[in-house]
């Protein structure tokens, strides 16, 4: 899993959305909700091989200016086609696994 810093590499991540599917989660190291959502996304990232998974430290880089954390989002050819707010484990599992089966909106 990647860890985004900057926005170079932010920039970069979403360049690589053209080749695979990314997932981001934005995150701060004192969020509770966050800490209890970070099992749950590094076992989708081995799951899903077939995706990017990458991670945003709100508190050091906020490209987007997200301001709900945890907020997942996922990323294809360039452009947000899902999210998910808050430590919501069912609905980022159903929507990781309709994302890498390249089903967007497909998945609640």
């Amino acid at each position: 899993m990647q860890s985004i810093t900057s926005k170079a590499e932010w920039d970069a991540l979403i360049q690589k959305s053209y080749q695979k599917v990314v997932v981001v989660e934005f995150y701060a190291t004192w969020c509770g909700a966050c800490k209890q959502m970070a099992p749950t996304f590094e076992a989708l990232s081995q799951q899903y091989s077939n995706m990017i998974f990458a991670q945003v430290d709100v508190d050091t880089i906020n490209p987007l200016g997200v301001t709900k954390i945890p907020s997942f989002f996922y990323y294809q050819n360039g452009e947000k086609k899902e999210q998910v707010v808050g430590p919501n484990v069912k609905p980022l599992q159903t929507k990781t696994a309709a994302a890498a089966s390249g089903n967007f909106g497909n998945a609640s």
